[in-house]
């Protein structure tokens, strides 16, 4: 009998001992189909995303309002359109551009044709991103679908908050954006910035 006990008495506190292991174990780790806050990207300076398109063309505009609600509506973060100042998180432009930023745009020197590019051209003291311009390049957008175009925004304002390319054919941030199945962020990217913010 007092052998049953000790044995009970060793089971059980070898449950107890195992448990917090087993809750550790099982955990889930981040996948890293994409980097975050690193590798091209910084993060954004905080959680409340703004926005202002008013030197866009009118499908631009539209494409960048729709990656604010994208972004507003799939992660914790939130999104508005402002009035542009010093404070503006995502400023978006576009126009022909060739050499712009010292790129180049239209693939004649790299074989790499840019439809947009996203810069951050003001960090706070933390190193955080305070603001992002994004440029896109009317040559490629004029000639997009809306759907198209909405890819690539979704594509640049991806970067605006820390994301850098992905793997996953169904991100909006696959390198080739064009060749992603979908114009919105996967799970992955979401979980990316619903850990931050």
């Amino acid at each position: 009998m007092k052998r049953i006990k000790t044995r009970a008495i060793r089971a059980l506190l070898a449950i107890l001992v195992t448990t917090p292991l087993l809750v550790v174990m099982t955990s889930t780790q981040p996948a890293f189909a994409n980097y975050f806050g690193n590798g091209c990207c910084t993060f954004a300076d905080n959680g409340h995303h703004t926005f202002n398109w008013d030197s866009t063309e009118y499908g631009t505009a539209l494409a960048v309002q729709y990656s604010m609600s994208n972004l507003n509506n799939q992660t914790d973060m939130t999104t508005e359109w402002v009035v542009p100042s010093s404070q503006t998180d995502n400023r978006s432009y576009d126009q022909h551009y060739t050499t712009y930023w010292g790129l180049d745009w239209d693939g004649s020197s790299t074989g790499w044709n840019l439809y947009a590019y996203a810069k951050c051209v003001e960090t706070t003291l933390a190193g955080n991103c305070q603001q992002w311009q994004i440029r896109y390049d009317l040559a490629d957008m004029n000639r997009f679908s809306n759907y198209q175009r909405q890819q690539v925004a979704c594509h640049e304002t991806g970067h605006s908050v820390g994301l850098d390319h992905s793997s996953e054919g169904a991100s909006c941030l696959r390198n080739a954006v064009l060749s992603a199945s979908t114009n919105y962020y996967t799970s992955h990217d979401r979980g990316h910035i619903n850990g931050r913010w």
